[in-house]
């Protein structure tokens, strides 16, 4: 049995979004998406923890992007096959295992009427009202969220752990136990008193007993006293304390990161020890990774996947975690035009899986940081992440303020980028050089900038029938010349062909960086700096050094920057922040 998809109508963020899950699923997106709220959907309809009072609709729960003043949250299961479920639902549950349950609720007329109810059905069809949540005593969520308190936690959960512990004994472990208790019970006794007679708890005990004796005289015949917390071995077992070991001595559970791993660990135990086939459980974690370093979290991601039976819906602003986790479980929410909140490609996709596929080795931390992006500049190499990072900085474009990403593709493979961005819905901004190649084993040319420029348009933008008809025409003339520059008649048809380009986001360079910069209104800075006039000595020793000798230009000469206000460079930024702003 699985939980498949989410279909929320007007509700809170979701104006009308469906969101297709797996057994084990990656929420991501933007603080302020919607995450909290859909785990909120879900326990609207199956966390048994929510009292009737909680799933009143509130004024904030309709959602302000919309008129309607109905709301609707509606979850289908697939694969069908647990008995506990079956027989509580089995005249909702379709022949092929499906079964939908539904929350609607209505802004509130009179206050004398519920406002909302519940249904049941075996497709969106055929749904009928049923008496409230009767099915969580078979169908449950258990949701644990990122305001957690950790020590409150801990603290209550390893009460129900040794309680489980406890019923799981075999007959000979519980005898053996009884033996165990007992001497902890003799030991008790003498650790009782020899505490007692301490010198200064004899003192304390007897000016307190003697201050109680002025009170009442009906308790004067007994005596308050210390005792190390507990009076019988039960007592004493019950209020045992977690604590670290090492080389023989015990420490205290130390620092929020361990803590943290303590809680989760505490918490999956306890999942797992309470598995039973009387229940269907799913678990929702938000923002798991809370206090630990980027190794704990791709640990602990693996963890919790492996760990927690049954279906798990993790929420999480790690790119850690987010490069660790299955490519088509990766669900990332997204804004339509700033406003409602929906999932790239309907959520745990095919699309996403196959995208993400090709994207391959190419994934890990850093690029998966593009996943939360709102928009990503994507560039060849380390030397335009310098330049373009310290650019924006210079002209206060706020890159991290505005969540874009700028990324390199580390060469001229920008197609799986593009592809990988698309699957998840996140615009794009591309910045390649304008190469010259000679055509292997011939004495032809071929502008590769433009071949590959045009390779991605064609991938990822619908083009109209005139864009179309232009790359067509013009791809062949360019793969095949008898020289190593533009000929002049090709002139007016690539400028043409720029515009459409920059339409499409894809900007080319006149050369490649360096070379642009030569010629930019910052020349005489980079002269300056490695002290060559000459313009072609000056781009051969900018080549030489690349990313180490721009890292060290730009140390020394951020300020000039700001003469490049209004340049190329600066539209190609300005473009992804209007990608951002949608204008």
């Amino acid at each position: 049995m699985i939980l498949e998809e989410i279909i929320l109508k007007n509700f809170r963020n979701f104006a009308d979004s469906t969101i297709r899950l797996k057994e084990k699923s990656l929420i991501i997106g933007a603080n302020d998406i919607g995450k909290s709220n859909l785990f909120y959907a879900l326990r609207i309809l199956l966390d048994r923890s929510l009292s009737e009072a909680d799933l009143e609709p509130r004024e904030s729960d309709f959602c302000a992007f919309t008129d309607s003043d109905e709301l609707s949250i509606t979850l289908k299961f697939s694969s069908v096959d647990e008995d506990c479920v079956i027989a509580k639902l089995r005249e909702h549950r379709s022949n092929d295992g499906e079964i939908y349950l539904q929350y609607i609720a209505k802004k509130k007329a009179n206050v004398d009427h519920s406002s909302y109810l519940f249904r049941a059905g075996k497709s969106m069809d055929c749904l009928t009202e049923i008496q409230s949540r009767f099915y969580l005593k078979v169908l449950n969520l258990r949701y644990l969220g990122s305001n957690r308190d950790l020590f409150s936690y801990i603290r209550s959960e390893k009460k129900y752990l040794l309680h489980d512990a406890q019923e799981n004994r075999s007959d000979t472990e519980k005898n053996a136990d009884v033996k165990i208790l007992k001497e902890i019970g003799n030991h008790l006794d003498k650790v009782n008193k020899e505490v007692r007679g301490l010198n200064y708890v004899k003192a304390a005990t007897s000016s307190l007993n003697s201050e109680l004796s002025k009170l009442a005289f009906h308790h004067t015949k007994e005596d308050v006293v210390f005792d190390v917390g507990a009076a019988d071995p039960d007592g004493f077992t019950q209020n045992l304390r977690l604590a670290i070991e090492r080389d023989g001595r015990i420490l205290e559970v130390g620092g929020d990161g361990r803590n943290n791993q303590v809680f989760m660990a505490l918490w999956s135990s306890r999942n797992a020890v309470s598995k039973s086939d009387l229940e269907f459980t799913i678990h929702c974690v938000e923002e798991p990774e809370a206090h630990l370093h980027p190794h704990q979290q791709r640990k602990l991601a693996e963890y919790l996947v492996k760990s927690v039976p049954g279906q798990v819906i993790i929420s999480s602003h790690s790119s850690q975690i987010a490069a660790e986790f299955s490519p088509n479980s990766i669900i990332r929410l997204r804004k339509i035009n700033d406003e409602a909140t929906v999932a790239a490609s309907e959520g745990c996709s095919e699309v996403i899986k196959e995208a993400l596929f090709d994207f391959g080795y190419r994934l890990d931390a850093i690029n998966a940081e593009t996943f939360y992006a709102a928009t990503v500049f994507l560039v060849e190499g380390p030397s335009e992440v310098l330049f373009f990072r310290a650019l924006a900085r210079a002209l206060d474009i706020d890159l991290d303020r505005m969540n874009i990403s700028v990324t390199m593709v580390d060469g001229v493979g920008f197609l799986p980028y593009v592809q990988m961005l698309d699957a998840l819905e996140v615009p794009w901004v591309v910045r390649t050089d304008n190469d010259i190649f000679k055509v292997p084993r011939t004495n032809y040319y071929r502008l590769a900038g433009f071949q590959r420029a045009i390779d991605i348009a064609q991938s990822s933008y619908r083009l109209n029938t005139k864009d179309k008809a232009l790359l067509a025409e013009i791809k062949p003339k360019i793969a095949k010349l008898t020289e190593s520059r533009v000929p002049t008649s090709l002139l007016p048809e690539l400028k043409e062909l720029r515009q459409l380009l920059k339409s499409c986001n894809i900007f080319l360079a006149r050369q490649d960086l360096e070379s642009d910069l030569t010629q930019s209104d910052i020349q005489d800075d980079l002269a300056l700096y490695y002290g060559e006039k000459d313009l072609a000595l000056l781009l051969e020793e900018m080549q030489a050094h690349k990313a180490t000798g721009m890292f060290d230009f730009l140390q020394a000469n951020t300020d000039c920057l700001q003469k490049l206000n209004g340049s190329a460079f600066h539209k190609q930024l300005q473009r992804c922040q209007k990608l951002v702003s949608g204008t």
